[in-house]
């Protein structure tokens, strides 16, 4: 059967512009039931030990958690390990908020950093002869609307790819808890401390959960996924989650 992941209309102004442009997108799989998937980086990326860059896209006590979700979602589709401090900077300049500006510590929106990604190109570390890491400019190649869907919770599962997400963040999803099988898990739930933007790497049919990639370094999440029910996981989404995929 069809499955259309549906896209939500989001509108916003790029600053200094005052003019507003209003997107939305669909776009179809072909599913016979969900099923599981899940993506790690490559080596180029992250070490082998750190599949998913806990490390690599740490926040480092900034406030860019949307940088380090855009960072690592490209990184997942083109293998090259982005600069996601220096996307979350440039990011401001686009998200269209009034309280955050080039250079401060406010946090950005993922439509901010997919703007900038599409305007600016990306920044990517390279090692060189020598082993040293050298910056490099990722050309904006085709970042157009066509290529992002801006999903809704009930089309999460069926992605089959990863996504930078944002969502509020409660106070209990701040400790991860194991489970007699050694699965961390976190639950919605306590005190709104505002927004925060991760990733989503996996979908587990057999957990009915997703798999989430943090920005705060590896011992926070056991290194590994931390994963969330899907059902708990759809309505904190449906309170203010956004999320993008690439679309190739």
């Amino acid at each position: 059967m069809k499955y259309t992941l549906e896209g939500k209309e989001i509108k916003f102004g790029l600053r200094p512009s005052p003019r507003e442009t209003i997107l939305k997108w669909s776009y179809q799989v072909e599913v016979e039931e969900p099923q599981s998937w899940k993506f790690i980086l490559l080596p180029s990326v992250s070490k082998e030990d750190d599949p998913w860059g806990l490390d690599t896209y740490w926040q480092a006590g900034t406030n860019g958690c949307a940088g380090s979700a855009g960072a690592r979602l490209f990184s997942a589709h083109f293998g090259k390990r982005f600069d996601h401090t220096w996307l979350w900077r440039e990011a401001k300049v686009y998200d269209g908020l009034p309280d955050t500006n080039y250079g401060d510590n406010n946090g950005t929106t993922l439509l901010g950093v997919m703007m900038a990604a599409y305007k600016l190109g990306l920044k990517y570390y390279e090692r060189s002869k020598r082993g040293n890491w050298q910056k490099k400019l990722f050309p904006s190649r085709t970042y157009s609307p066509k290529e992002w869907q801006w999903l809704v919770g009930s089309s999460l599962r069926f992605a089959n790819s990863p996504l930078a997400v944002g969502t509020f963040w409660y106070s209990d999803m701040m400790e991860v808890h194991r489970d007699p099988k050694g699965i961390g898990w976190i639950y919605p739930g306590g005190i709104n401390l505002g927004g925060h933007g991760y990733n989503i790497m996996e979908y587990n049919l057999e957990l009915d959960a997703f798999g989430i990639a943090n920005n705060w370094r590896r011992e926070w999440q056991f290194n590994d996924l931390a994963y969330i029910p899907r059902v708990e996981y759809e309505q904190l989404y449906s309170e203010f989650g956004e999320g993008v995929v690439i679309i190739e």
